[in-house]
Parts: structure tokens; sequence; C-alpha cells
């Protein structure tokens, strides 16, 4: 006879769950930290003191140098009051203040509000009325705006932050009496920036362009900037003491958060107050820089570069903040050596929350054309740190087909995502609804995660109830070799509701032929490359307005066309 033996009762789900979650598991000192960028910065400013954090002009400063000043900044700070959760607001180039500051101001605990410093006096009103800073820091050379500021806050009663300037030997005129350098010395060379900050506060406000009414301010995270530094090192695959020319404003989404992934790698940043083509190809070549970060004006402003030249060792940039057209980066890359990599993201999202990965799995890629496969090198999938990016519908929240043809919009989450709108709890219910940030970008799924921006929603032209991706037209209006810069826009008609309208930057460096095209030459030019209605309908030549950090301010040229078609 068999014994059978009784088998023990398996032990109830809620039991199992609980031994792993005893009071004994739970998070103590010796086994979670908070994660914040300040963490890296003072590791770096501990184990490599002697290397160089950043080059401006003519100061070079090393990590240890920087370390004191950035505790000198932070308690001076302190010594005004400024505590977790006070807003410190800098107007700024890229220059040592605006970076100092994105370690002393979240170091210990209060926001740095980064203003914009092509602003117009209302706007950076507004944003200072909204943020409310106890401290504001000012270049000297923006003190011309900042009086003008200053007169319209006095008028609404409004209570004034604390002034510093930063002193220039080319502007001289301060809106403060008490100067950036002397600040720094009111404060404790051995002061140390506390532990304990709680990865979920608040460490940046940046407000978006606001173009369609008053800019949104956009409250980010310890843990986002910190997540989103590491992946600006892996997905660049960026090594210790990397070199960095750091062409993007820091008041952008703080420099795509490279203010911070510098201090983790202890790289060293270059940085000058007015960027010019000269200053890029000198200082990359003369230091040896192998990274550069900026939109794509960079390359426009590089190949304009008479004396432009290519570059004997490798650099490699990273682009974003608008599409960059595949047959300019083919140019750029062809005539200056610099290999690209095509990133896209919002304030929202920190800066980069994607990045240009290529498939090994496009069986189909040998047989593309050479411009087809180049445009290709603009297809976008999300970072190793951010959870997910998805083309969905927005109506039904189901993602569209991968046909690389239906239009969806692009939706993020993850850890790389603000904590909402500042004082705008309606915005960021919208802007969350059904738990993805709605980026109000368009966009088509090539699969496996593989998307392409085709458009802003606010922008796709219809035209007979056919979709029209302005960015289609002008990555096509750009291959005529007499064109430098496109932007499209709708223009009203009568008859298709809408067609396209292109405002075109001739080429300086085309040859005069191709230069002196005329409307009709190149409106029937681009009838032989594209479908007949995405053809745009009416050329308009001349500059083309951007914003500071190079994108194509649509809002204006819809209100130039607007005034030629009166």
């Amino acid at each position: 006879m068999f014994k059978f033996l009784r088998r023990a009762a398996p032990l109830a789900a809620h039991l199992r769950h609980n031994h792993f979650n005893a009071k004994h598991m739970d998070k103590c000192g010796a086994n979670f930290a908070h994660l914040t960028p300040i963490s890296p910065f003072k590791r770096t400013v501990f184990m490599y003191p002697s290397k160089p954090a950043y080059v401006f002009e003519h100061i070079t400063r090393t990590w240890g140098e920087v370390g004191v000043r950035v505790n000198r900044f932070a308690s001076a700070l302190r010594l005004l009051g400024v505590g977790r959760g006070d807003v410190v607001s800098v107007m700024a180039p890229n220059a040592p203040p605006m970076y100092e500051a994105h370690f002393a101001v979240p170091g210990i605990g209060a926001v740095l509000h980064s203003i914009n410093t092509r602003l117009d006096v209302a706007t950076v009103v507004y944003q200072l009325k909204h943020s409310e800073p106890k401290v504001l820091i000012v270049d000297n050379e923006f003190t011309p705006i900042m009086r003008e500021v200053i007169e319209a806050l006095r008028q609404e009663n409004i209570k004034l932050p604390t002034f510093i300037s930063i002193g220039d030997a080319h502007f001289t005129d301060a809106i403060s009496k008490l100067d950036y350098e002397d600040f720094l010395k009111t404060g404790d060379a051995t002061f140390t920036l506390p532990d304990g900050v709680d990865e979920w506060d608040a460490i940046s406000l940046n407000y978006t362009s606001g173009t369609t009414g008053n800019p949104k301010g956009v409250v980010c995270h310890h843990r986002g900037a910190y997540l989103n530094s590491v992946s600006n090192i892996v997905e660049w695959n960026m090594e210790p003491f990397a070199k960095l020319f750091m062409i993007v404003p820091m008041f952008h989404c703080n420099g795509w958060n490279f203010t911070w992934t510098m201090a983790n790698v202890a790289g060293c940043c270059f940085f000058v107050r007015h960027v010019r083509p000269e200053s890029i190809f000198d200082i990359i070549d003369g230091h040896k820089v192998g990274y550069m970060c900026g939109a794509p004006i960079t390359m426009i402003t590089m190949l304009n570069y008479p004396q432009r030249f290519k570059f004997s060792h490798t650099v490699k940039m990273l682009t974003g903040g608008a599409p960059p057209p595949p047959p300019l980066m083919k140019r750029f890359t062809e005539e200056t050596g610099v290999s690209i990599r095509t990133s896209y993201g919002l304030t929202e999202s920190y800066g980069p929350a994607t990045l240009h990965h290529p498939d090994p799995e496009w069986t189909e890629v040998q047989k593309l054309s050479e411009d087809a496969l180049l445009a290709r090198c603009t297809v976008q999938a999300q970072t190793v740190i951010e959870e997910s990016v998805r083309i969905l519908n927005p109506e039904t929240m189901q993602e569209v087909p991968a046909d690389g043809a239906t239009l969806g919009e692009v939706m993020i989450r993850g850890n790389i995502m603000m904590k909402g709108y500042f004082k705008s709890p309606e915005a960021t219910q919208a802007a969350f609804k059904d738990g993805w940030f709605h980026t109000g970008d368009l966009a088509v799924s090539h699969g496996r995660g593989r998307f392409e921006i085709k458009d802003r929603s606010k922008d796709i032209i219809i035209s007979g109830g056919e979709n029209i991706s302005s960015i289609h037209v002008e990555t096509v209006l750009i291959t005529h070799p007499g064109i430098m810069e496109v932007a499209v826009v709708a223009m009203p008609h009568e008859k298709w509701g809408e067609v396209p309208c292109a405002f075109v930057a001739r080429d300086p460096a085309a040859s005069p032929e191709h230069r002196a095209v005329t409307e009709a030459e190149l409106i029937a030019w681009a009838r032989t490359k594209m479908a007949h209605y995405q053809a745009p309908k009416k050329i308009v030549f001349g500059d083309i307005p951007k914003t500071s950090t190079g994108k194509v301010q649509k809002n204006k040229l819809k209100e130039i066309l607007d005034d030629l078609l009166k």
C-alpha cells in the first residue's frame, strides 16, 4: 500500500505578499536615497576637484573651485531667507552664474526659474508675477529690459524680489548695487549642501512659449532631472570627463538637462555669451570638444560660415527643438564631419524624451532610395529611462496601425515627465488625461516603438479634406539647391479651405542661378517632387523668425501672411 502524504496548504496570497512588505523591509537610510542631480555634483566635486568644470571666454574653473562657489552661492541665498520651495529667477546667458545656479538653488531645496533672455517685457512681467521669486539675478546685458519690467511691476504694486546683478566688462549698467561676485563673498565656502532633498520636490520652473495665450509654468522634479541626466549619458554613450559645447541655452529645459549631465560625468562645459560660427569652430577644434547640442539653426549657422572646415576629430551633435530636414543633416555632416543624432521632446519632458534609434529589423532598408534612407534618420524611439511613448488615437486612446501612414498623437508617460503646470490644475488635468501626457504632436508609427513626427496638431494643413504635413512639404522644398530654410503654414483658400504657403530663405552660398529662383519657378519645381495638392500655392521670400532656441515661430509667420492677404 502506498502512503499518500498530505500536501501543505498553500500560503494565502496576501500573507506571502506581506512577507515581502513586512515592517523590517521598509525603506531606510541604508537602502534608499532620493534621486537628485545634486548627488552626482557633490560626488564629482569630492572625487575630481582638479578636473575642469567649465570654460567661459578667458575663464576656466575646476570642479573643486565650482564646488566652493556653489557652497557660497547656496549659503548666501540662505542668508536672504531662501529655502525649500522658494523661487530664484535668473535672467542670464550661458555663463558661470547660470551654470552655478543649477546646483546652488536646488541644492537648498529652492526652485530655479530660468528666464528666456529674448522675451518681451510683458511676458517677463507675467512670469515674475506668476512665479513670485524671492531673488532675481540679472545679467547686465539685460538691464534695459529689466528696468521696464520693474516699472511695470511697480505700477501694479507687485512686491519686488531682491535683485543681484551679474557684471561684465562689456555691459556696465547694473540693475542692482549688489554684484554676483560680491554676493558670493557673503556666503560660507565651508557650507555643505544639505542632504534630505525629496526626489518629488520641484527643481525647476520653466515656462512654455505661450504662442496661444499666457505661457504655462512647467514644474520639474529632482527625480526626473536626475534620470534624464543619466539618460543623456547612456543614450549618447558619453565617457567620463567628456567635453561639451553647450550651444542650447540653459534657460531652455535647463540646457536639455546637460547642466546636470556634465556633473554626472565630471565633464567640462564650454559656453559663450553670444554664439557665433567662428567661436563654434574655434572652441571645438582648439579644445577637441567631442559633443555639442543645439537646434537645427546651429547647423545652418555653421554652414553659412565662409571659413568652415571639417573637424579632424570625432564630434557628435544632438539636435532637437525642431524637426531637422534630412538634406540639411546630410550636407552638414559632409562639410563639417559632425555626426548627428536627432531627438524629440518638450519642456514638460525635461528636454529629450526620445532619440533616433535605427531598427535593425527593417528588412526593406536595402530597397529604399537614398532620400528615403536619409529620412529615416529622424525616426524616434523612447529612451532607456522613459517608461512609455506611444502613438495613440486621441479619441479612442488606442494605438494607431504601424503602417507609417496613419496619424496619431504622441503620448508619453513615465519618470521623465513634469509634476504639472504651476498654479494650473485644470491645464495639468487636461494634459494628463487618461494617464498619458498629451503632447499635441502628430506622428505615424513604424512599429517596434519607432515613430516619425509629422506635425503639430495645430500646424496640420487640411486641404479639400486631405491632411498635408507641413514638415513633409518643408523637407521636400529644402532639397532645392537655392534654399537654405523653409517654413510652411496653412493659407486660407476659397475652394480647398486651406493650402500650403511656404516662407523661404535663400541660400547665400548657392549659385546665382539657383539663388534667383522665382516664386513661379519654385512652385513648378515643387509640383514635380510631391502631389500637386501638397505643393505650396504661395511662396514668400525672406528671413524666417525663430525663438531663441531655434524654433520657427509659425504664429508670427501666420500674422505676416494675414497682413499680406489683406
